[in-house]
C-alpha cells in the first residue's frame, strides 16, 4: 500500500508541476498556446509594415525570379495539406482569401476527388496559395521542435512575418523567418 501511495503521489506532483511550468510559458498577445522560453527570441512585439499575402507574394517571386526579402501575413493552415512539421519548427501559411471547405458539388454518388476537374481546379489554387514558413535561428537553423511546441501557435491562427523568400525546385513558396507577430487567434 506504500508503495501504491508514494507511486500515485508522484504522479499527482509530475502533474502538478506540468500544470505550473505550462501555466508560466506565457503568451504573446494573440497567442493561443504557451510561447517556449526559446521560441521568445523569435516573436514580435510589434506587427511589420507593408505585409503581402501569399498569393501576391508568390506573384512577386515569379515576376522577379529571384529570393527576396519580404512581409508576408497569412492564416496557419495546411488546406487539407499536413499543416505542421512534428520534428521541425515548420509549418503551412494559407493565403487569407482561401478557406478548408468541403467541394461546393453534389456527391450523392461515390465520388472520385483525383479525377474531379472542380477537385483538381481546387487543389491546384490552393496549392498556389499555400507558403511554407520555416523559423531559423541565428546560425540559419531550423529547431528541431515542432512550432506548436516553440511558439504555442495553433491552426487558423494569422500572422505576420518576415523573412527571406523564394520558390523551391518543387514551385513551393518557401519563406525562412526569425521574426514573426500572431495578429489574431483562430477563427478572426
Amino acid at each position: 500500500m506504500g508503495k501504491i501511495c508514494c507511486i500515485v503521489a508522484s504522479l499527482c506532483a509530475g502533474i502538478v508541476g506540468s500544470v505550473l511550468v505550462a501555466g508560466c510559458g506565457g503568451t504573446q498577445d494573440g497567442a493561443a498556446g504557451s510561447v517556449s522560453a526559446a521560441g521568445k527570441q523569435f516573436l514580435l512585439s510589434q506587427e511589420p509594415d507593408a505585409a503581402l499575402e501569399v498569393l501576391k507574394a508568390r506573384a512577386t517571386l515569379e515576376e522577379s525570379g529571384e529570393p527576396c526579402e519580404l512581409v508576408l501575413v497569412g492564416r496557419i493552415d495546411g488546406l487539407g495539406q499536413k499543416t505542421w512539421d512534428p520534428d521541425r519548427a515548420a509549418f503551412m501559411l494559407a493565403d487569407l482569401s482561401l478557406k478548408s471547405e468541403e467541394p461546393e458539388h453534389d456527391d450523392n454518388a461515390k465520388h472520385d476527388a483525383d479525377n474531379c476537374p472542380f477537385c483538381n481546379a481546387k487543389k491546384q489554387d490552393e496549392l498556389a496559395g499555400l507558403a511554407m514558413v520555416e523559423i531559423v535561428d541565428a546560425n540559419g537553423n531550423v529547431p528541431q521542435v515542432s512550432a506548436q511546441e516553440l511558439l504555442g501557435l495553433t491552426e487558423g491562427q494569422t500572422v505576420v512575418l518576415r523573412g527571406k523568400a523564394k520558390l523551391d525546385k518543387l514551385g513551393t513558396l518557401v519563406v525562412r523567418t526569425s521574426s514573426i507577430f500572431v495578429r489574431s487567434g483562430p477563427e478572426s
